[in-house]
């Protein structure tokens, strides 16, 4: 047991842990629901094992006492903040589901233009409601920001709020790794983002990679602010006496009860303008069933429109076609959505009319969505512990997604990185070997035995994975970004091997 690993225990019986939240499933899950709005299932046990600890670190009390915090209806407010950052999804990105804004720039914009004109109201503001650590808030002024580029007097604002007070210190620091740029084109990050100081060692083995920052005139169009989406009252001076034009809530309402999701999509229609929109994750239409708001299709996707009174409602009342998977043949690229596009005449500018259909069936094609935003979510977990120095922890939550997914490469992969930085070299290499068994041709995966070979002083083991990166990079093309490795052309990885070997 390493040094990370015997302080775990140390502070925690970790049996009677897990006797007391199984003891306690039921009044735990009580409490998650009613102070959170959570439905059965939306926090795993390895969270909440995770809130148990931060809670024992700052309480300083016996175990059944920690679970009576966790079972308290309502919850203390410096419970919720100490557990929050536990029971919450880093998963994000910057133009994460790129048709959103691609609809946004052509079809919304235009015919929310016009409207404003003609009320002489030049001002926009949106509401990015669940904004992690920032990406999505961002992309939404970066897409205002490029269409109202060169027009005057117009006042663009983005309201960005989150139930995680340490996403929101990552948000208003504005600074990002490669992973959050793993879709945008280099010409828009090279117009929105600068190089910052802050670099991580991303791929062991390799030197630490950049960091960027937003933008200021990006970054000072968006306010951000902590708000629990499924609280009483909204105490919050950024929703007071405003309406939005837009909100955007992506992949919230999937993990909340129907009833709490229900609630929130009323909540929000009450903050829209009328024709105001809302954009939901593409797993959720479903929850708008018999919703204030119609559905319109876009291209591999559905947004939805804000009713304007009951008599629309009674109108629109036909039943959606099943879901469907995402075919990225089927829509623009990044690079597409983001490109200026011509505006058409005045006249053929009018507000898009919604598609007269808006009940969603849940469909056969949910489950593997869902399933595929589950790993993603535990993946960009177990990321955000590794980097927070919790290495171990994200050990124990890569372990059991494994446990269900035992052929996936990309999780050895990624487990064997934390057991490097809880200084298990052992398990690490057995790991990554098991990474490579599964998918042979993973660059990063010998990069990163090379780098263990490295610290036992065994160089010609190191040379020899080194050799096997080599002789895999120059199946890639020079300019192409090797997969796993955060952003780096093959060129430029074949360039810092070829260094490293030489010395």
């Amino acid at each position: 047991m390493n040094k990370e690993q015997r302080t775990l225990h140390a502070a925690f019986d970790e049996h009677a842990l897990k006797t007391l939240l199984e003891q306690n499933r039921n009044q735990i899950q009580r409490s998650l629901e009613a102070n959170f709005g959570l439905k059965p299932g939306a926090v795993h046990y390895y969270s909440l094992k995770k809130a148990a600890h931060g809670l024992q670190e700052a309480e300083k009390k016996p175990l059944p006492e920690i679970i009576r915090l966790l079972c308290e209806i309502p919850m203390r407010e410096d419970v919720v903040r100490i557990i929050v950052p536990h029971i919450t999804v880093y998963e994000t990105y910057f133009f994460r589901h790129p048709e959103h804004f691609a609809w946004l720039r052509d079809s919304f914009l235009p015919g929310l233009e016009i409207r404003k004109r003609a009320g002489g109201k030049l001002s926009i503001t949106c509401w990015s409601a669940g904004c992690s650590t920032g990406e999505e808030a961002y992309s939404l002024a970066m897409t205002l920001f490029d269409y109202f580029k060169g027009q005057q007097g117009w006042e663009l604002k983005v309201v960005a709020t989150d139930i995680n007070h340490e996403s929101l210190d990552i948000a208003r620091h504005g600074c990002y790794g490669e992973w959050s740029f793993r879709d945008l084109p280099r010409e828009t990050k090279e117009r929105f983002f600068y190089e910052c100081n802050d670099a991580l060692e991303l791929v062991p083995g390799l030197p630490r990679l950049k960091r960027y920052h937003i933008d200021t005139r990006i970054q000072q169009m968006v306010t951000f602010a902590e708000l629990n989406l499924s609280a009483p009252q909204w105490d919050v001076s950024e929703l007071s006496a405003r309406t939005f034009d837009l909100i955007v809530c992506r992949n919230v309402l999937i993990y909340l009860h129907q009833d709490a999701a229900k609630a929130l999509i009323s909540r929000f229609a009450e903050y829209l303008e009328p024709n105001g929109a809302l954009i939901v994750g593409p797993s959720e239409p479903w929850f708008l069933n018999d919703s204030p708001f119609v559905a319109q299709q876009i291209r591999n996707g559905t947004i939805f429109i804000k009713k304007e009174n009951s008599a629309q409602s009674e109108q629109h009342t036909k039943q959606l076609p099943a879901q469907r998977l995402e075919n990225p043949n089927s829509i623009k690229t990044v690079a597409e959505s983001l490109t200026p596009q011509k505006t058409a005449p005045a006249e053929s500018l009018s507000p898009p009319q919604p598609t007269l259909k808006t009940t969603f069936p849940v469909t056969m094609h949910e489950a593997p969505l869902r399933a595929k935003e589950e790993r993603e979510e535990v993946i960009a977990n177990a990321r955000h512990l590794a980097d927070s120095g919790e290495a171990a922890r994200a050990i124990e939550l890569l372990s059991e997604l494994i446990q269900k997914e035992t052929t996936d490469p990309e999780l050895y992969y990624l487990r064997g990185l934390a057991y490097i930085h809880t200084r298990d070299l052992s398990s690490a290499e057995s790991d990554l070997k098991k990474s490579l068994f599964l998918e042979p041709d993973n660059v990063v995966a010998y990069i990163a035995l090379a780098s263990i070979a490295k610290e036992r002083g065994n160089e010609s083991e190191m040379k020899k994975h080194y050799s096997n990166a080599l002789h895999f990079l120059s199946k890639i093309e020079e300019t192409a970004v090797v997969p796993g490795s955060n952003g780096i052309p093959a060129k430029a990885m074949r360039d810092m091997i070829s260094s490293l070997m030489a010395r």
